[in-house]
């Protein structure tokens, strides 16, 4: 299983993957529980199935066998452990993030549908209202996207309660003004390929 990208701190640890496997490959690597096989049927797609099970190998990498649980809202969390957990895919991507503390990772490819929707997320102070180019516009929304998973709440909107700003090439700073989870945060950013990885730290 290629992993593509890994980073380990006193206080957090990530691991991604990138697929190159199929999904019959994928279920020698990892003893499937019941309750696994159960949730890979709720699957439609067989990328989707392939993101999950991904997810779970890298846990066991991460941490060893360890179950991963989910909130009404469905936010990801250990059953059995205090450490903190963010989970990320995109196409042929997963990735995880373990952490003593609230989390958020999240992996985009830099794709045009983004200009679609970025009335959806955008205000006129992420990156100084400089945002025209498609690359930003992807910096931007993984970096909302980790910090919306650092809460998990709904009601955290990504035009209304975030702001995005750039560091320096590899560090992004983030703040969420809302009245029940206000806070500022700093975040990395890594490209891979065609994809823009960031997370909290």
């Amino acid at each position: 299983m290629p992993i593509c990208f890994k980073e380990s701190t006193d206080t957090y640890q990530i691991y991604v993957w990138k697929c190159d496997e199929s999904l019959d490959e994928l279920k020698k690597i990892r003893v499937l529980e019941p309750k696994i096989v159960s949730r890979l049927d709720d699957f439609k797609s067989e990328s989707r199935k392939m993101q999950f099970l991904a997810t779970r190998i890298l846990l066991d990498l991460a941490l060893g066998k360890h179950e991963i649980k989910y909130e009404g809202d469905g936010k990801p969390y250990l059953s059995k452990d205090g450490r903190h957990i963010s989970i990320t895919h995109d196409n042929e991507y997963a990735g995880i993030m373990v952490s003593q503390f609230a989390c958020g990772i999240d992996i985009q490819e830099v794709s045009d549908k983004l200009k679609k929707v970025s009335h959806k997320f955008l205000n006129a102070n992420d990156f100084n209202g400089k945002y025209e180019e498609l690359e930003v516009l992807t910096k931007i929304w993984a970096a909302k996207e980790s910090l919306y998973k650092v809460n998990g709440d709904p009601m955290v909107f990504f035009k209304e309660h975030m702001i995005v700003e750039q560091k320096n090439d590899n560090l992004l700073t983030g703040s969420i003004i809302h009245n029940k989870y206000g806070g500022d945060y700093q975040m990395k950013i890594h490209k891979l390929e065609k994809y823009y990885l960031v997370y909290t730290i």
